[in-house]
């Protein structure tokens, strides 16, 4: 079968204006789903939380002691005075009442007595019994430097009903769950993850475990996008490979697109060889093309579209080409539909020069540290072609240098993002 791709030169995009592009292409709205708390871990919240109650819902001690009444304790010369023992209060007792000159032994946590105003724990104090049955029936304060009102949780002073607890768009985490168990909320509304269904291209590739063949390797793309996925918001579906066939392509790109996923993905196919038959695929399934190839590297053949309300991302297949457009391109796009803030660069002390010979921008693997002066700084790694991967399980952090960042010399600030 003839190649009927066009082979013409095309002017290529900038980064920024190709990430715009695709932010701007779609009307996918996300899905509100309700969910028990106790599954909603690293989900996005969809709406704020206001508190539903005072927490602390009543006023509470901070100690084991005694609870009283602060002006009868001591007389005007700051002495000891004894109090009578009237009873004991636990937590989870109902709150008592008080009487004058007398204290209520309280634990941790239990209700503070009505006409109580102080507590002090049971440290300082000292308990005097009964001489019939040796049984505590009195008590004073062995240390006098005490104020009014100590040892005391008052009612909303970790927050107020009505007050926000919990802002919409957060991403919750343990802490943020025991909050919302703590205020007795059991159920919540959040962002349910995208869907997102890819595959991989190639006459070459083979899964792990399989032997390796003359020609073949193996596919490291389907692993790291579904890991990298499942930490960013979305939920995947891993379809068959694709052969180096244009009807084979389209038939799994509709396969993919039967999944109803909002995004699709594909590795490899996208470039100007032979049998790269991504972009002619799409546009015969119907697609419309957002933007293809970019001035970037790795990465720089990168095709999107949009096939009805579904977009369509074909990555480029060496892997850090896959791993960049993943960060760069599909991240930001997800952020951008669930309503996340895009994650900002950091500041970083280079630590060896870095020559770029181009005017693409430049997605560097890189290791980022705190030195001795508790600054943060970073070494672009050696070995940048799109192919190595060992370079990359040492990277911690990607450098990214613009169009016009050429020479690049110790001691620069340059922008530092995360893997």
């Amino acid at each position: 079968m003839a190649n009927s791709k066009a082979n013409h030169k095309q002017e290529l995009i900038s980064y920024e204006k190709a990430l715009n592009k695709l932010l701007d292409s779609h009307n996918i709205k996300p899905k509100i789903i309700t969910m028990d708390i106790g599954n909603a871990m690293g989900h996005i919240l969809a709406d704020d939380i206001n508190s539903p109650i005072d927490l602390p819902p009543f006023d509470n001690s901070a100690m084991d002691g005694i609870a009283y009444i602060y002006d009868q304790a001591f007389n005007e010369q700051n002495t000891e005075r004894k109090l009578s023992l009237q009873s004991q209060t636990y937590a989870g007792d109902e709150g008592k009442i008080l009487e004058d000159n007398n204290a209520i032994q309280i634990m941790t946590g239990a209700v503070m007595p009505k006409n109580a105003d102080s507590v002090t724990k049971v440290e300082d104090l000292t308990f005097h019994t009964n001489e019939k049955d040796q049984n505590p029936n009195a008590v004073s304060i062995a240390n006098p430097d005490q104020t009014k009102g100590s040892n005391i949780r008052k009612q909303g002073s970790d927050i107020a009903k009505g007050t926000l607890a919990i802002a919409k768009h957060t991403i919750l985490n343990e802490n943020h769950i025991t909050f919302l168990a703590s205020l007795g909320i059991a159920n919540i509304n959040v962002i349910q993850p995208l869907k997102v269904s890819y595959l991989t291209t190639g006459d070459e590739i083979l899964k792990p475990g399989m032997a390796l063949s003359a020609g073949k390797i193996y596919d490291s793309n389907s692993t790291y996008i579904k890991l990298f996925l499942s930490q960013n918001h979305a939920d995947t579906m891993e379809l068959s490979s694709a052969l180096d066939n244009l009807e084979e392509t389209k038939a799994h790109i509709k396969q993919a697109l039967e999944t109803k996923a909002q995004i699709i993905l594909t590795c490899g196919g996208v470039s100007a060889g032979q049998k790269d038959y991504i972009p002619q695929a799409v546009k015969e399934i119907g697609g419309k093309v957002i933007f293809h190839k970019a001035k970037i590297r790795p990465g720089k053949p990168i095709y999107t579209a949009t096939i009805g309300e579904q977009i369509f991302i074909g990555l480029a297949g060496n892997p850090i080409s896959t791993a960049m457009g993943l960060g760069f391109f599909v991240r930001p796009l997800i952020r951008n539909i669930l309503g996340l803030k895009q994650l900002n660069s950091t500041k970083a002390i280079l630590q060896n020069d870095y020559i770029k010979n181009h005017k693409l921008t430049m997605f560097t693997k890189a290791n980022v540290s705190i030195n001795d002066q508790g600054k943060q700084v970073v070494t672009v790694l050696d070995g940048q072609e799109s192919y190595r991967i060992k370079p990359f399980s040492l990277a911690n952090s990607w450098v990214v240098f613009g169009e016009s960042q050429q020479e690049n010399r110790i001691g620069d600030l340059v922008n530092v993002f995360p893997l």
